[in-house]
């Protein structure tokens, strides 16, 4: 062997044990940083299950009007227990701590909740509803109304659902109690197991969008019936303060629409005992005229939903939503611009628009709203034909129906100035004659117009 083959022999060796070192320095490296990641997945604190308390101090309003109106079906159901003094049924719906703390029994139960709640007359309407949730229960906070001969009581109660056994229990309280506990001031037992019995099985109740909107129209128009102040309230502001300054105001508009509020309030409706003989309730009942919503929608608005109903007369009537049963209303589409009906009226022809207008002149007498309608007059035809507001409001009296509907028919225009020959009907039904009318009307900027009709 030679020298230089012993060098490159030498050379050889020592890269192979230079590379050898090199890769196990690596290897070690590589495995110490895997066995540290090892450590750091050790150290990481595996969440541990949601904590029951945490869940139970969360409370919400209700937003479901299926839920809601369930809850309002319990409590209508033991309130008609109540009234019919079934003790099995009034005892087996109670929550067993709400017996314990007021010594109930079988032989007191009824006694005890007539003198909590006086005045039943079977008219419950649920106002508010908040719950609390956990895994296994639900406890609703509850606040209603009840009403006895247009007395109106208010009704608190909480309602322990247990989901488990598919079963729930009714506990009374106080107003102070029930802001407290909505407040998340009063801590709650959430843990709560309810045997099932025959009375207090739970049931969701399931509604269809119009029984949904029945339930809204309905609400308002058994106020505006019965509590004139309740049904003030439930104004939007900005409509209210436009139409009906005062609440007197409001009170002249209910008591020249009378006859159809009573025609649409089906809560209204009297019993036999509201009469002296059964002569008289069952002439009552013959001549008894029910009207209710026509048209309905439903539409999302940033700040809940919109419900949009059309009664029998064709009167609108505009709910915004807020949750269930928490709501303003608006009842035309004219003294406030609204965005959904400028946007229509704005992408309509002008013939379109000339009979949206004349709708919405009717819409106005309908309301007994003779100042819009007045206010829409051409200023020659008003000084000529009807020179005060007093005078107009006769003339309307006099020669329209208390409900009008109006169908539109031949059309003309001359430069500007639309003409339209229009049919107005009784939408009451209790008149069969007709009235036909040329209406005259120019557009003028936005939505506003000037009209005049024949008046002879």
């Amino acid at each position: 062997m030679t020298d230089n083959l012993k060098k490159i022999i030498l050379i050889l060796a020592i890269l192979v044990l230079i590379m050898g070192v090199i890769l196990i320095v690596l290897l070690t490296k590589q495995r110490s940083e895997l066995e540290g990641q090892d450590e750091v997945l050790e150290e990481v604190e595996i969440p541990s299950e949601i904590d029951e308390s945490e869940i139970s101090k969360k409370i919400s309003i209700v937003n479901s009007e299926n839920e809601f109106f369930t809850m309002q079906n319990i409590l209508e159901n033991y309130l008609l227990y109540i009234k019919a003094e079934n003790v099995d049924a009034v005892y087996n719906m109670l929550d067993e701590n709400y017996i314990k703390q007021n010594n109930i029994d079988n032989t007191n139960v009824i006694t005890q909740m007539k003198s909590k709640i006086n005045s039943y007359d079977d008219s419950f309407e649920l106002k508010q509803a908040y719950y609390r949730d956990s895994t296994n229960t639900a406890i609703y906070y509850l606040y209603g109304t009840i009403a006895k001969n247009n007395n109106i009581q208010d009704f608190y109660t909480k309602i322990y659902l247990d989901r488990s056994n598919n079963a729930y229990s009714i506990f009374l309280i106080n107003k102070e109690q029930y802001e407290q506990y909505i407040s998340e001031n009063l801590k709650e037992d959430t843990t709560k197991e309810i045997l099932q019995n025959q009375y207090n099985k739970f049931k969701m109740t399931t509604l269809s969008q119009e029984e949904i909107a029945n339930k809204y129209f309905n609400d308002y128009i058994y106020l505006a019936a019965s509590n004139s102040q309740k049904a003030y309230e439930l104004l939007q502001e900005d409509y209210k303060k436009s139409k009906f300054q005062t609440i007197d105001k409001y009170k002249k508009y209910l008591e020249e629409r009378k006859d159809v509020i009573d025609s649409l309030n089906t809560k209204g409706i009297k019993t036999v005992d509201d009469f002296n003989s059964i002569e008289e309730y069952t002439s009552y009942i013959n001549n008894l005229i029910l009207k209710g919503i026509r048209q309905y929608k439903f539409e999302n608005t940033n700040n809940g939903k919109q419900c949009i109903c059309i009664d029998s007369y064709d009167n609108y009537y505009i709910f915004n939503i807020t949750s269930p049963m928490q709501y303003t209303v608006i009842l035309d589409t004219y003294t406030i611009d609204l965005p959904e009906f400028t946007e229509q009226y704005n992408n309509s022809t002008n013939e379109k628009k000339v009979q949206l207008n004349i709708s919405k002149f009717f819409a106005a007498i309908n309301n007994s709203d003779y100042e819009y309608a007045y206010s829409k007059l051409d200023e020659t035809y008003k000084q000529n034909n009807f020179a005060t507001l007093e005078s107009f409001e006769n003339y309307i009296k006099q020669n329209f129906f208390e409900q009008n509907k109006v169908s539109v028919g031949n059309a003309q225009k001359q430069n500007d100035i639309y003409l339209y020959d229009a049919t107005i009907e009784d939408a009451s039904g209790k008149n069969n004659n007709k009235i036909t009318k040329t209406f005259v009307m120019q557009l003028k900027e936005g939505t506003d117009f000037v009209m005049s009709f024949s008046a002879n």
